[in-house]
């Protein structure tokens, strides 16, 4: 007796309950083959390869079907929230191929579908301002930034990105940078690699955002070999005040670090920290803007 063949609806139940990622992309396959521009297959898909210019075309098919069935179903809120969440993916996935100017199209239709409710304006925003530092628009980042109400990662930093690039490193953009650390504060670790990425079973949800804005921010701060020394450096240093760094790093860093004069002015500032923040239960908003304050006020940071 020939066996039944799954439905549609089974081969979706399979693949989103499957593990083994070689049986996943079977699968997505599988369920291609019956809906040839199935958005559920397709993100799946961009989302196993490791080709960013793949991952693009997955999810730019993705979004165009969305679209074609939001068209034809126009009240229909699940195919509406699914094309938010689809605009917000193609956002990522043109910031990931550095596509700034497609991000920024991208953020424009994101940020006409967004409320409250689907997120769309905060992550509208975020791509935008990725966008805008991707196509080199640094005046334009920091015009947005003082009319943006709301400060978000994405906003400190790339006010910082725009500032040391227009300023170049200095005082006035090294200040910018230490503004967005206290949006912020555990972001820079993620994002130079100096903490593993946060269990999403186990870790709250702040966490889990922290590390995503930093996945998102990675492509513009490495962009160039200016952005990294000054963020390594400022991570650095508010690292060695908060004890944020890993043995590893501290180990790799601490001989280099004790020869510049730099170091007397840290360690004064760690005795300044013990003294405010002391004690068993740490506060750790009242040592990051202890410790942040102090940075602010050395001059010799940012010389």
């Amino acid at each position: 007796m020939a066996k039944k063949k799954a439905s549609l609806e089974e081969l979706l139940e399979a693949m989103y309950d499957e593990e083994n990622p070689q049986k996943v992309e079977n699968l997505a396959s599988q369920i291609l083959a019956v809906s040839p521009e199935n958005p559920e297959a397709l993100f799946m898909l961009a989302d196993l390869t490791e080709d960013v210019e793949e991952s693009v075309g997955f999810t730019e098919r993705a979004v165009a079907e969305l679209r074609r069935l939001v068209e034809k179903n126009p009240h229909d809120e699940e195919l509406s929230l699914l094309l938010t969440e689809g605009l917000q993916r193609l956002g990522f996935a043109y910031i990931f191929d550095e596509n700034g100017a497609k991000a920024l199209e991208t953020a424009e239709a994101l940020l006409e579908r967004g409320t409250e409710e689907n997120d769309g304006a905060y992550w509208g925003r975020a791509i935008r301002y990725i966008g805008l530092l991707q196509t080199g628009q640094y005046s334009t980042v920091l015009e947005e930034v003082l009319a943006d109400s709301e400060k978000t990662p994405f906003s400190a930093h790339a006010q910082a990105i725009a500032t040391l690039e227009l300023a170049g490193p200095g005082r006035e953009s090294h200040l910018a940078l230490l503004e967005a650390f206290r949006v912020a504060p555990n972001l820079p670790f993620y994002l130079l690699d100096y903490w593993d990425a946060p269990d999403s079973d186990e870790d709250d949800e702040d966490t889990l955002l922290e590390f995503s804005a930093a996945t998102l921010l990675h492509p513009v701060w490495v962009q160039t070999e200016e952005r990294i020394m000054a963020l390594s450096t400022a991570t650095t240093f508010f690292g060695y005040l908060t004890d944020r760094l890993p043995e590893d790093v501290l180990e790799e860093i601490r001989t280099e670090l004790a020869q510049t004069p730099v170091f007397p002015v840290l360690e004064m500032g760690r005795s300044q920290i013990e003294a405010v923040c002391g004690g068993d239960d740490t506060d750790w908003e009242t040592l990051d803007q202890t410790a942040l304050d102090i940075l602010s006020r050395m001059e010799e940071l940012s010389e």
